[in-house]
């Protein structure tokens, strides 16, 4: 991950100027996505980047639980999205990203959700806004289905931040 090698600092390693002028938006956003190719998940690869208060990045991608083999052959494979979700045992990118945030003692309250991704399914948005997250970033607006549009909405109304990533230059 070369672009994301440049360090936090204004600085690279030898002191030199960082020539690469990246937003902290594409670099999160360039991490969700390379996360989403961990995903073993036949149906859909997506990754996303929890960034906490202090700058924690906790990083969720779907799939089976760890130490589980993935599902072979996918049950949902040919299921249009957000049907036969009864029969995945797939853990979903966010959910991942909250339970690893949880396992670390990293604190997301107040936190930025990247998602290499439109919005988020209705139980991982309630999980998101009830762990207190303060912002969601996707990269498109398509959202999973009515419930979670509406969801995002009101959490939207009561203070809740949600916005479409926009590449720099784009």
């Amino acid at each position: 991950m070369g672009y994301l090698s440049t360090s936090t600092h204004p600085k690279n390693m030898n002191g030199a100027t960082n020539m690469v002028n990246i937003t902290w938006d594409d670099r999160y956003m360039a991490l969700a996505r390379d996360i989403s190719s961990i995903s073993s998940c036949n149906k859909k690869q997506l990754g996303c980047v929890l960034v906490s208060l202090n700058n924690t990045s906790i990083t969720g991608w779907n799939g089976p639980p760890e130490h589980m083999e993935q599902c072979n052959p996918c049950p949902r494979l040919d299921s249009p999205s957000s049907t036969d979700l009864h029969n995945c045992r797939a853990v979903h990118a966010e959910q991942r990203a909250i339970l690893r945030a949880g396992r670390l003692n990293v604190s997301i309250i107040g936190a930025t959700l990247y998602c290499y991704f439109g919005v988020p399914c209705k139980d991982c948005l309630l999980s998101l806004i009830e762990s207190g997250i303060s912002e969601i970033v996707c990269i498109n607006d398509n959202y999973y289905d009515e419930l979670s549009n509406s969801i995002l909405k009101e959490w939207i109304n009561t203070g809740g931040k949600f916005r479409i990533h926009k590449p720099q230059g784009d």
